[in-house]
């Protein structure tokens, strides 16, 4: 696990816009578990783009509990989402990277995540994969689970307003006997952090094609072959955007 909480060698963070905030969820979360936690394990075990839509709640848990550790298990194609992020304190990896087989590797990963389950307080599961992964790692008696409709992943959702409901909302759903509810947009605006020396590449690499680092650039990732391409956009909406 790499140590993040440390933020003096970073320019700031860049906004990705929000959806606007939509009507009060009902909460549909299960609360196990300790009132002020010193130690948090958030399972965020979810696409690269859940993990960054995911990042508001983070920030609410960070508002709510100023003093308490926030560890994140997170894949390692994922991890680099929540680098730099002040307020996250560490991240473990799942399945760590190395040579060995994957399947191996992630036994290894609940092993290690098992021998210090009594060191959290509170435990937070945002996703399917997330709730199973405390589960084998023995953390299942106190946490908070993002409950999601029977197999949401293969048939969708199953009513209007869970399909209507901003994944940002979900997420601070799910925390939502924890802390405070957004005060603002800007609470739900997910934010990407990058150090210095990740602006300077970004320059670099733009002088390599003639482009100014002044310019106005903007960039559409058409792509998303998640489930099976089930969470693609249709060309058309594509289009709508960058029109």
């Amino acid at each position: 696990a790499t140590n993040v909480g440390s933020t003096n060698n970073y320019a700031g963070a860049i906004a990705v816009p929000g959806k606007t905030r939509e009507s009060a969820p009902r909460r549909i979360v299960r609360r196990i578990g300790a009132l002020t936690p010193r130690h948090i394990l958030v399972s965020l075990l979810s696409p690269i783009g859940d993990t960054l839509l995911a990042t508001p709640a983070l920030a609410a848990l960070r508002r709510r509990y100023p003093d308490a550790t926030l560890t994140v298990i997170v894949s390692a194609s994922n991890a680099g989402i929540l680098e730099g992020n002040p307020d996250v304190t560490d991240r473990i990896i799942v399945p760590p990277q190395g040579s060995g087989p994957t399947l191996l590797r992630f036994a290894q990963a609940m092993r290690a995540i098992n021998r210090t389950r009594d060191k959290y307080d509170l435990v937070v599961s945002l996703s399917a994969a997330s709730t199973f992964v405390t589960f084998v790692s023995g953390l299942s008696s106190h946490q908070y689970k993002m409950h999601s409709p029977p197999l949401w992943w293969m048939i969708g959702g199953h009513s209007a307003e869970y399909r209507a409901r901003h994944t940002i909302d979900q997420y601070l759903l799910t925390i939502a006997p924890l802390v405070d509810p957004p005060l603002s947009d800007d609470d739900r605006v997910p934010r990407l952090f990058l150090t210095l020396q990740d602006r300077s590449a970004a320059r670099r690499l733009l002088r390599t094609h003639g482009l100014a680092p002044t310019k106005l650039l903007i960039a559409m990732h058409v792509g998303g072959d998640g489930f099976n391409g089930r969470k693609r956009w249709a060309p058309k909406r594509f289009a709508e955007v960058a029109n």
